[in-house]
């Protein structure tokens, strides 16, 4: 997926570092439905939050401190040349 920016399209990848999450009955607790160490595309970034489509297969808004950007991607349009750009970076830190 790709989100859009004002220099071009941001494309991010993040990884869940957070522990994995058990649902019990009768609990308050945020449930989380991330796979530790599964890496999740980003749909967007509403608030600072990571909308992603968890393993429920829906998308749902997630913390950005547990998860680790691990691809990140901007496509630039060159008005000059009428091409696209492409600057990637891996492990980036949030």
């Amino acid at each position: 997926m790709s989100l859009k920016s004002k220099f071009g399209v941001i494309r991010l990848k993040i990884k869940y570092i957070g522990e994995a999450q058990i649902d019990e009955p009768n609990s308050y607790k945020i449930f989380m439905d991330v796979v530790p160490n599964k890496i999740y595309d980003v749909l967007s970034i509403e608030g600072g939050w990571y909308r992603i489509v968890d393993e429920s297969g829906e998308d749902y808004m997630y913390p950005p401190n547990k998860f680790e950007v691990v691809e990140s991607a901007e496509k630039i349009f060159d008005t000059s040349t009428d091409e696209l750009e492409m600057e990637t970076s891996g492990s980036v830190a949030v």
